[in-house]
């Protein structure tokens, strides 16, 4: 008998191990605003989502192979605060696989991976690897009215593969490059290869490589998606100085659809200024057509958070878009004419948890 309460003890030890081994979180985001935007042709009042951080759930684990490897999972979702539906998915990267926002989806991701001394191999829907050397340089991270205007006026039209893709295989470099990666994505469409125009449709690469280390990030970025309606493709370039009291970011992105012209092209500058429980954020963009009018869009930003604690945030941001050479873009709730511009105004929390 004393023999078997001798081994207690060693088998709760055995137990908490392999409970050490592995983890799984709840995490996530939820952001409303109320925004005001006017337009030369109509203006709304509205209640916005994600201006500062993007409103989403998700679960995460990992689960410690040994031996340096390592399994993991991430499923996350989009969630509209204003009411309550969660964000659309999409199947095959084609406009037939698009659905329609409602119930909850792991649409944002929903991957499993694979990890080792040789970096990280990761199977699901996920952000594509082009996108990410665009918008991890933008200091409102290509949400809510204070993005960015690259994304918006793209010539490909935000293909639906152009930020996430579903049926993809992305593969990352370790972290023991001296700050040099790469990060490769491959997905597919999954039609039948019958001969068709659309046998290839939804298909496609993304790749980034770059350097991180300390105050310096820069990267490269290029995408490739068949689809019978014209080849989209897009390429960039970005970076980022962190001086410590002021981090500056630059992107310079160009995209097209082949044998369907005009070709498109945009930059991006930004700024954010972390001052204890303050941060401000600014930012100036343009994108450009190539078309005979060249139309184009320029977008300008200001923004600023109080942070209440480290979860919690209210916010407040300022945007205008003037538009030129036939141009007519504008803000959710309004309605601007060519060549008009827009004004747009959103006071917002932000929590995470």
């Amino acid at each position: 008998m004393k023999k078997k309460w001798a081994l207690l003890p060693a088998l709760l030890s055995l137990a908490c191990t392999a409970g050490a081994q592995s983890s799984v979180t709840v995490f996530g985001t939820l952001d409303a605003a109320l925004t005001r935007s006017s337009g030369t042709v109509a203006s709304g009042t509205t209640m916005s989502n994600s201006n500062w951080g993007a409103s989403r759930i998700g679960f995460r684990g990992v689960e410690d192979l040994g031996g340096g490897w390592r399994a993991g999972f991430w499923l996350e979702g989009a969630i509209f605060p204003d009411s309550g539906a969660g964000g659309a998915t999409n199947t095959n990267n084609q406009v037939s696989g698009q659905g329609t926002v409602g119930g909850l989806t792991f649409g944002r991701r929903s991957t499993v991976s694979l990890f080792g001394p040789w970096g990280e191999l990761r199977a699901g829907r996920d952000l594509q690897p082009h996108y990410l050397n665009i918008g991890l340089f933008d200091p409102f991270a290509h949400i809510g009215i204070g993005q960015a205007q690259l994304i918006t006026s793209t010539v490909a039209g935000v293909s639906t593969s152009w930020v996430r893709a579903s049926n993809a295989v992305h593969y990352f470099t370790p972290a023991t490059l001296g700050g040099a990666f790469v990060h490769a994505a491959y997905f597919l469409g999954e039609n039948a290869k019958d001969g068709s125009a659309t046998g290839r449709d939804g298909t496609g690469y993304s790749l980034r490589a770059g350097y991180e280390a300390g105050a310096v990030k820069i990267g490269v970025g290029g995408m490739q998606t068949d689809f019978a309606s014209g080849r989209v493709s897009n390429a960039s370039i970005a970076g980022s100085y962190d001086f410590g009291a002021l981090e500056l970011m630059a992107v310079a992105m160009r995209d097209k659809v082949a044998g369907d012209p005009p070709d498109g092209r945009g930059w991006e500058l930004g700024a954010r200024v972390p001052m204890g429980v303050h941060e401000f954020k600014a930012q100036v963009s343009r994108y450009t057509s190539t078309a005979p009018s060249s139309p184009r869009t320029t977008r300008f930003s200001v923004g600023y958070g109080y942070h209440l604690s480290k979860r919690t945030t209210l916010y407040g941001i300022v945007a205008r878009i003037e538009n030129a050479g036939g141009a007519s873009r504008t803000f959710e709730g309004a309605v601007t004419g060519p060549n008009g511009s827009a004004t747009g105004v959103a006071l917002g929390v932000r929590h995470a948890f």
